[in-house]
Order: C-alpha cells, then structure tokens, then sequence
C-alpha cells in the first residue's frame, strides 16, 4: 500500500497555454520538414499523413538500408515489418478531442516518418551506416488529455504568481530513433549520458536501473506523444506523487505536449494509449513505443494472455526480454509491493502496485549512436536528413 495517505486537488491556478508551433509552419512543401529535407528523402515527406505515394518511399527505403548494412556484416535491430507497422500507427494517429489548446480535432499528430541512412567513413575509405526512423511529431495523445483531473500537476512561477499545468499545446519534436543493432550493455553504467537523473539529483538511493535514466523524455509512443523513466525528478515515482492523469501522463512546468511517466492500460476499450482491442488476434502483445535506445516497447502481459508469445519469458532488469527471435524488446509490466524512498526524508514507502513504460535505464547500447540525446537539428546533424 502507499503510506503517504490521500492527496487532495490542488487550488492553485492553471497556467495559460503556450504556443510552440503550427501546422501551417510544419507540415506542407512550405513547411519546415519539406524544405530541409535532403533530395535522397523527399519522396517519404511529400504528403503528411497516411499517404500510399509516401509509404511506397519508406518501404523502398528501408529495403535499401537493410541490404547496405547487410553487405556492411551488419543488421537491422528489428524486422523491416516492425518499423513500418510503426511508422503505419504513428501516421494513422489523428486528433479525436478539443483538448489541446491550439490544435485542431482531425488534425494529424504525427505528419511524418521517414528513414534515412547517412553514414561515416573510416581511414580506409569504408562506409559505416547509423540508419535511424525520424518521427516529426506535435507531441500529444488522441484523446482527452484528463489533465483538469490531475490532483498535483507539475508548477510553476510566472512573473511572480504561482501556476500549474493543466492545459496541452501542439509540441514540435523531431526525434530520431536508431534502427541499426547497436548490441545491448553489460553493465549499467556503460550506457554514459548528460541528462541523467542519477547526476542531476544528490541522492542517497544508489545507481540502478530507475535512477541510472534520462532526466527528461527517454523513448516514443505510438500516438506520438513522449515518454519519461518512471521516476520523477525527486527521484520518487511519478505516479504515486499524484501528478499524472489516469492516461499515466501530464504536462511539464514549461507547457507543451504530455509526457507519460506511466503505464495507462485499462481493461476494456479505455481511451487509453492502447486496450483489449490491440490484443484481438495477436500472438504477442502490441507495439506501442520505442525507446531512444532503438529498443522497442510492447504492451503488458495480461493474466489472460497465456497462449502469447514469450508470455512464460521472465522480463528482466531492464523491463525486457528476448524470445523467438524477435529481438530484445521492453514491455509494459507492473511492479508489485515495490520500495520507494521520497524526498526529504527518503522514508521506505512500500507501493502496491506500479504501472511501468520504460523503467529508465536503457538496456541499448548508446555509445555509438551519432549525436544520443543532443539538441541538434538539420543544419548539423546529417543523420537528420538535411539539405
């Protein structure tokens, strides 16, 4: 059980929305993506959305990467199907209520995906390709956010007067996801990163897989919207600090797109990231994120789905498994009885049950990805795809 005892609504007012991007200046032959866009890639962002012309472009495309890296000796992390049934769901998702400020219901939530396969080349005139998915996304679920529900959300002080984050507005994200198998860590700590929550918070709690995590948002979701490590940034579980909405989301102090910290599963057909429907027909649990690492991110196992694949395959430390040859992949789990240890006093608390995305850590190794959760952008990051 937790043993903080209930929380109530938070009085302080919501803080005005703010206004980070538009369609009209993202998405179209005038739009950002379009007129960056390298000559090699256009062909995949000539329309936004799902779109037959585009999706023959990606299909091509990842059949070119994958026979460059092949005859390099090397391997795509994850079948070609997998990214593109991805790619498919991510450009599918549109816009379906009024709750973000300025975004508009019908609205694409994610215009593009495309591939691209840049490389580098050694002394000795070889090419090494670092092949990556490149989602351009606005950063918001489909459905009402709930973030009017949220008993504590995330704050801030503006000009002298306290708010919190009840309202959502259009993202504008670039994120870059790499495709080629970089091998998995061996240790925890061969993964090293700046935005760490570990180095950012002194702490008596120790390095392990919560801890060791991104300090900000650490993988994608197949709505588009951005998920974060199932720590807070006091080192203490988001979800049990009551600031998420029932979607196991909210929106941070500077305004924007939520941001998940939570699994937000419900049993059913609950306006969730996904539901019972995903699982109808399936032999292994839904694709529904990525990790920054290039690992995947499947839905839970439900108590039901005995007859699914790698249902009798433990998860590991990370939250992951490997099983007919899939790949190594994350899932959606909960944690039972698990310790928590909040700020100040850092008291054991012991939680019943806690609904987990992605632990923190990545279990994929980062050491060779080009430019890992650097703030970069097409003028120098050519993995991106520029001109």
């Amino acid at each position: 059980m937790n043993t903080q005892g209930a929380t109530t609504l938070s009085s302080t007012p919501a803080a005005p929305f703010k206004s980070k991007t538009s369609v009209a200046s993202v998405e179209g032959t005038t739009g950002s993506i379009y007129t960056q866009i390298s000559s090699t890639y256009l062909p995949q962002v000539t329309y936004a959305g799902t779109n037959k012309e585009t999706e023959t472009a990606a299909t091509t495309k990842l059949a070119e990467i994958k026979a460059a890296l092949l005859a390099n000796g090397e391997s795509l992390r994850y079948s070609t199907d997998v990214y593109t049934a991805f790619r498919e769901a991510l450009l599918a998702t549109k816009l379906v209520s009024d709750s973000i400020a300025d975004g508009a219901p019908g609205q694409n939530l994610v215009p593009y995906v495309y591939f691209t396969n840049e490389y580098d080349t050694t002394s000795t005139g070889a090419r090494v390709y670092h092949p990556f998915m490149v989602i351009v996304t606005y950063g918001n679920q489909a459905s009402p956010n709930g973030l009017k529900d949220v008993l504590t959300p995330p704050g801030a002080v503006i000009s002298g007067t306290s708010y919190v984050t009840r309202y959502s507005n259009l993202e504008n994200y670039t994120l870059t996801i790499p495709m080629k198998d970089y091998g998995q860590v061996s240790a925890l700590t061969d993964n090293q990163f700046t935005k760490n929550l570990y180095l950012d918070e002194t702490n008596t709690i120790g390095v392990n897989v919560y801890t060791w995590a991104d300090s900000a948002d650490n993988g994608v979701l197949v709505d588009g919207s951005v998920m974060f490590p199932l720590f807070n940034n006091a080192l203490y579980p988001s979800a049990m600090a009551s600031e998420l909405s029932a979607s196991g989301c909210h929106v941070g102090q500077g305004g924007g797109g939520p941001h998940c910290h939570s699994d937000g599963y419900q049993a059913g057909q609950g306006l969730t990231l996904y539901n019972d429907t995903d699982y109808e027909g399936k032999t292994h649990p839904p694709l529904i994120g990525f990790g920054y690492d290039g690992i995947a991110l499947f839905g839970r196992y439900r108590s039901t789905d005995t007859g699914l694949l790698g249902f009798s395959t433990s998860l590991g430390d990370y939250g992951a498994h490997n099983h007919d040859l899939i790949g190594y992949h994350y899932h959606a789990h909960t944690l039972t009885d698990f310790v928590a240890y909040p700020a100040p006093t850092r008291s054991a608390t012991v939680v019943a049950d806690l609904r987990v995305l992605m632990k923190g850590a990545y279990i994929g190794k980062t050491s060779s990805i080009p430019y890992f959760r650097a703030n970069t952008g097409f003028a120098n990051n050519k993995y991106l795809g520029g001109r």
